[in-house]
């Protein structure tokens, strides 16, 4: 990876407690700056919009989230408890876990205000990329349906006060291929 390449994941990652902390409307490119320990100018070579380090966040995040969850993928056997595991962000307790789903919210609010072509593109490919994973897993599933609805629910949980997101997933898939 060149080195500028790595430059922008850098400042991209140090945002993402200050995003989950604050959301990404709270925060200045100054913020930003002073977080990753580099001067304003410096965002602005790397990103041309504060949208771009969000993309840019997302893009390292679901890197590292799809590392961590092929082994744990590849180690089930049941179709259904690997849906538990591809779905794992909107249903685990782990603090890093919290994290990349806060950031994902943020996301999708700023998708939702402000969509952008690149925002929409990456949502499209990341959608696309689930029905992959969801089709390997087994051909009985409608991946598309599942992202979907899932997605759905995550976004009904961003707007709607004691929604209890990891029941309503759980009930959910456990209802594609029986108990869990």
């Amino acid at each position: 990876m060149e080195k500028k390449e790595l430059k922008r994941r850098y400042i991209a990652k140090s945002c993402c407690e200050l995003f989950s902390k604050n959301g990404f409307s709270n925060i200045t490119v100054e913020a930003i700056a002073k977080n990753a320990g580099v001067g304003k100018g410096t965002i602005y070579e790397y990103f041309e919009k504060k949208e771009d380090i969000i993309l840019e966040l997302m893009g390292c995040l679901q890197e590292e989230y799809d590392t961590n969850h092929q082994a744990k993928l590849h180690n089930v056997q049941n179709p259904k408890e690997k849906l538990f595991v591809l779905f794992d962000i909107f249903l685990s307790d782990d603090e890093m876990v919290k994290m990349q789903k806060d950031i994902y919210k943020q996301f999708l609010m700023i998708t939702f205000v402000n969509p952008s072509d690149s925002l929409l593109y990456y949502h499209e490919q990341l959608r696309k990329k689930y029905i992959c994973v969801i089709a390997k897993i087994s051909n009985k599933f409608d991946g598309g349906l599942i992202f979907d609805t899932i997605i759905g629910f995550f976004t009904i949980s961003i707007s709607t006060k004691n929604y209890d997101l990891k029941s309503t997933i759980t009930h959910y898939l456990n209802k594609i291929g029986g108990t869990h």
